[in-house]
């Protein structure tokens, strides 16, 4: 029962975690605009990275693949300095929804990791 009740914790703070993320997301004009364009439904994205997420923190897929399913996803790349802002972002939204210091570094370290696999290097 105790692990049924903190798959259940964990599954929503991770809903929480999402919908904060996203709605501080899309204050970005860049990713709001990028969104539209490529119209993109938000509802679906929102659903897809909860999922990402919850294998990201049962560690159940390898490096490789967690590498290979964010590459297959992401088929375009991105600056240093929106990874940043992505990555500042979900950090934020993980401190404003009181998430566990430990939980925290794990998937931020997880997250800067993937994030790099999509980067595009200057030239």
């Amino acid at each position: 029962m105790a692990i049924q009740q903190r798959n259940d914790h964990i599954t929503h703070q991770i809903n929480a975690l999402v919908e904060t993320f996203y709605r501080h997301l899309l204050e970005e004009q860049y990713f709001s605009e990028m969104f539209e364009k490529r119209q993109v439904n938000i509802e679906v994205l929102k659903e897809r990275q909860r999922v990402f997420i919850m294998s990201l923190v049962s560690d159940g897929e390898n490096g490789e693949e967690e590498v290979s399913q964010v590459q297959t996803r992401h088929p375009f790349q991105t600056t240093p300095e929106r990874a940043k802002i992505w990555l500042q972002i979900m950090k934020e939204s993980m401190i404003e929804e009181q998430f566990d210091e430990e939980l925290q570094q794990h998937l931020l370290q997880k997250m800067k990791r993937l994030m790099t696999s999509i980067v595009k290097e200057k030239e």
